[in-house]
């Protein structure tokens, strides 16, 4: 939770003109939706309503009001995305367009090609049973 609290501190007082995007890597396991309950939770929301998406490809999290004026998570699992066309049929591009809108995008470069917006990338690690890695990188 430390760690999204640190990312979203940057569009504190910045006024965005579309969503934001962070862009997860990593194997199973590795803590992708573990960090994202912590995004959710550091926005007001319930982070026990945090389930993976890899099924239903995308789950919507309402936020309380938040200092970053984020009203919407939506998390997103690529990972049965096979192209930027795949992503495209989502129809997404209205809500990516919403600065009130944040994206997590787990496997996302899978679809990297249809995102034409910054991203924040976390590439997670699994060093062995108690150590974990995050590197991030924007793009």
């Amino acid at each position: 939770m430390a760690i999204a609290r640190e990312l979203l501190a940057d569009n504190v007082g910045v006024t965005r003109t579309r969503a934001s995007i962070f862009g997860l890597t990593g194997d199973l396991g590795s803590g992708k939706t573990t960090w994202t309950r912590g995004m959710v939770d550091a926005l007001g929301g319930n982070p026990d309503d945090v389930q993976s998406p890899t099924f239903v490809l995308m789950r919507d999290y309402d936020l309380e009001d938040n200092l970053f004026k984020f009203k919407t998570l939506h998390h997103l699992d690529a990972y049965r995305l096979n192209n930027a066309k795949e992503f495209n049929a989502l129809k997404l591009q209205k809500w990516l367009a919403d600065p009130q809108r944040i994206f997590v995008i787990e496997w996302w470069r899978q679809v990297e090609s249809a995102i034409d917006d910054p991203v924040t990338e976390l590439s997670f690690e699994t060093i062995n049973d108690y150590t974990k890695t995050i590197t991030i990188t924007k793009i």
